[in-house]
């Protein structure tokens, strides 16, 4: 792949985030299926990443950045904070989650005129609104 890039630094960066956000990615899932009691969670990891990258690439009908089955593309706050208080016991898994969720509520703020009502709880509750 060879790209035309004017601005190099940020072009790396993409890079960076396509490669080794990925494989951080896939290591952070395949560790919480496996803390989470799946027996085999790399044939759980992989088509669930897959369809994950699928979804993300090809689909127009969600909000930018955010899956449909995703807390922050329903607003769910309470999901959100479940999801914080269970990752609490593995920092890796809590940086990670945390990291993705506020990049997704970003995008989906991004892609809106206005948020949702809704919306003002989850971004509290990652830390992006007081």
């Amino acid at each position: 792949l060879r790209l035309e890039a004017v601005d190099l630094p940020r072009h790396d960066a993409a890079v960076t985030v396509a490669t080794e956000g990925v494989a951080a990615l896939v290591t952070t899932v395949r560790r919480a299926l496996a803390e989470g009691g799946v027996a085999r969670p790399d044939a759980v990891a992989g088509p669930l990443l897959r369809a994950s990258l699928e979804a993300a690439l090809g689909s127009g009908e969600t909000p930018a950045g955010t899956s449909p089955s995703g807390p922050v593309s329903g607003w769910d706050a309470d999901r959100v904070r479940a999801q914080q208080a269970a990752s609490g016991d593995d920092p890796a898994l809590a940086e990670v989650l945390a990291a993705l969720e506020r990049a997704a509520a970003r995008h989906a703020v991004a892609a809106r005129i206005e948020a949702p009502p809704a919306a003002h709880a989850v971004l509290r509750a990652l830390g992006l609104e007081d």
